[in-house]
Parts: structure tokens; C-alpha cells; sequence
């Protein structure tokens, strides 16, 4: 059985084994010292947020050093000065990196200090990018023609692939009557229900520069009795 015996006996022998730190790196784990986030869009549950970045900080020395540190956030605008950090932005005791509600244009510097000698430490810099609008919406194919009692399905793309929020309606802006149409927002396409012969349009409507501009597309739509 493991056992551990404590003594005061005079001849008692106390070893200890001295180590000192040379220095501390901090990376991230694909081993970078530095990152650009941008938000992100759930398009299951409609949230934005902003990446998460796991760090690990790595004590060097002689002597077998602790390797515990502590971390201290600070953050910077465009211009170098220091700006506050909101409540949600940490790193939390597994090392990972939350940047919660963190600004854009903000530089967070991460720093990690060694516990066993404060005086070395190591900065790990996240910039934070502003969202990506969308500029352009694309369909594939341009323009649909539809058997009445069929459907047929174009994709929707949007300019640039990057966009934040990629996310659009579509509405039937002439021929309400001769055609439904259903969207699928995971799969980015709209189904075309052809219901009378005749001509219809269907509008494309994603959200552009600061969520006020509206950037459209126009789908022609032809129902064919067979």
C-alpha cells in the first residue's frame, strides 16, 4: 500500500529538489502566438458569437519548474490605447480563450505569468475583425422553369463566402399564384412549386453593410402546364 511517513526525529533527511524557470511560452494549438477572429453565425440557432481559441502555456527550466500560470487580459483599439473588456471575454481554467462580446478593431493581449517566478512571462495577441456583410447573392440556376404539380430547386450563394451572416428570405414578388416556394436555410436552396401556368418572381433578400442594407436578387420563374 502506497504510504507516506512523517518524522522529527533529529536524523531525519529532508531532500528537496530546487528548479528555476528560464521562461514561459504561450501558443495556441495549432502552435501560432497570434490570431484574427471573426463572428460567427449558428445557422441552427441564429446566434453570433465570436471563436473560441485554445492556448497552452509551456514553463521551461531546470529542475522540473511548475508549470502553472496565471493569466492577465488587456485591450487595445486601433490606435494602441487601452479599451475595457467585457465581462464575457476570459480565459477560463482549461486554458481556452473566450472572447465573448469582445469589440471590433479591439487587439486582446493575452499574458501568462509563471507562478513560481512572476518575472517571466509570455503574450499570446488576438485581433478581433468586425463582421463580414453580404455584397452580392447568387442563384444557381439563374432562372427556373417548372412542370405544373412539380418542383424544381435552385441553390443560393452569397458574395463573399465569408459573410458572417450568409443567411436570406426569399419571397414571391409577381405570380403569387402560379407557384409556392419553401427555403431551406441549412442547405441554402428554395424549392419551386409550379401551381398554375404563367410567370412568377421570387426576390432574394439578405441583410448587407450594418444590417440596414438590403442586398436583393431577382429569380425568374416559368410554369409550364407539361
Amino acid at each position: 500500500a502506497n504510504a507516506i511517513m512523517f518524522s522529527t526525529m533529529e536524523d531525519t533527511v529532508v531532500m528537496s529538489i530546487d528548479s528555476t524557470v528560464d521562461s514561459v511560452t504561450l501558443l495556441d494549438a495549432q502552435g501560432h502566438g497570434n490570431s484574427t477572429i471573426q463572428p460567427t453565425l449558428d445557422l441552427s440557432t441564429g446566434y453570433v458569437k465570436l471563436p473560441e481559441i485554445k492556448l497552452i502555456a509551456t514553463v521551461t527550466g531546470t529542475g522540473s519548474p511548475n508549470q502553472a500560470v496565471r493569466f492577465e487580459l488587456a485591450s487595445y483599439d486601433g490606435k494602441g490605447h487601452v479599451t475595457a473588456l467585457p465581462a464575457d471575454c476570459y480565459v477560463d481554467s482549461y486554458g481556452v480563450f473566450h472572447a465573448g462580446h469582445a469589440k471590433s478593431g479591439a487587439k486582446v493581449v493575452i499574458k501568462a505569468i509563471s507562478i513560481a517566478d512572476p518575472s517571466k512571462t509570455a503574450d499570446y495577441t488576438v485581433t478581433v475583425d468586425g463582421a463580414v456583410p453580404v455584397t452580392g447573392l447568387t442563384a444557381t440556376p439563374a432562372s427556373v422553369t417548372v412542370v405544373k404539380g412539380k418542383t424544381e430547386t435552385f441553390a443560393v450563394s452569397v458574395t463573399p463566402d465569408t459573410a458572417t451572416d450568409p443567411t436570406f428570405t426569399a419571397a414571391i414578388a409577381d405570380g403569387d399564384a402560379n407557384i409556392t416556394i419553401a427555403v431551406d436555410r441549412l442547405k441554402s436552396t428554395v424549392a419551386v412549386t409550379g401551381v398554375t401556368a404563367g410567370t412568377a418572381k421570387v426576390i432574394l433578400s439578405a441583410n448587407g453593410a450594418e444590417g440596414n442594407k438590403v442586398v436583393t436578387k431577382t429569380v425568374q420563374v416559368t410554369v409550364n402546364e407539361a
